[in-house]
């Protein structure tokens, strides 16, 4: 294993592209009167531009520092938590759609997919250490849909 990797571990992560949580939340808006969310599972979504911004420097702040450090592991995500459903009420809200987000529990939801309640990693380290702001996830997905 390489002495000097970076690993950067990250939850919830959307684009600008298909196949993720903004996307579907757009879609089936559009398609349906109301959804059904999760509002006890808790997380921090991440917009895949902030983090590849924040790759990019780690890898500029690497470069320059010549070190050889030991491997590291770094948490990234967006500022502050929320939930499913807080997240899909933005989408909808930043989308101007008319879709009622209705709140449930993971017990009401049928998967078969074991999901934990928490998901919210310290960012402490990777913003101690590199002296970086990170973007609240409000404020990335306004980005995002800006894009969109």
């Amino acid at each position: 294993m390489s002495k000097d990797a970076i690993i950067i571990r990250t939850s919830w992560l959307y684009f600008i592209y298909e196949n993720n949580f903004v996307d579907t939340i757009l879609r089936l808006g559009k398609e349906r009167d109301e959804l059904n969310i999760v509002n006890d599972q808790i997380g921090s979504p991440t917009f895949a531009t902030n983090i590849a911004e924040t790759i990019l420097d780690l890898i500029q702040n690497q470069v320059s520092s010549n070190s050889n450090q030991e491997t590291q592991i770094y948490h990234f995500s967006n500022d502050g938590q929320c939930s499913w459903y807080d997240f899909a009420y933005e989408i909808i809200k930043l989308a101007k759609i008319e879709c009622y987000i209705n709140p449930i529990t993971t017990k009401q939801l049928t998967s078969l997919a074991i999901r934990p309640k928490n998901t919210s990693m310290s960012k402490r380290k990777i913003t101690k250490e590199f002296g970086m702001h990170i973007s609240h996830w409000k404020t990335s997905l306004i980005r995002c849909m800006n894009n969109l």
